[in-house]
């Protein structure tokens, strides 16, 4: 994972711990792009 992968996906990577429903915003804004480190961050917390 490179430094421009984290910088696009950090903000999606925070929303998804403010609530359940943050957790959902950003899993559907990141079926487009598939962000691995979105996705991390939303699997982690969703655990």
């Amino acid at each position: 994972m490179n430094q421009q992968t984290i910088k696009e996906g950090k903000t999606l990577a925070i929303v998804c711990y403010f609530t359940f429903v943050g957790a959902l915003i950003a899993i559907f804004l990141n079926l487009e792009k598939k962000n691995p480190y979105t996705s991390f961050h939303v699997r982690k917390w969703l655990a």
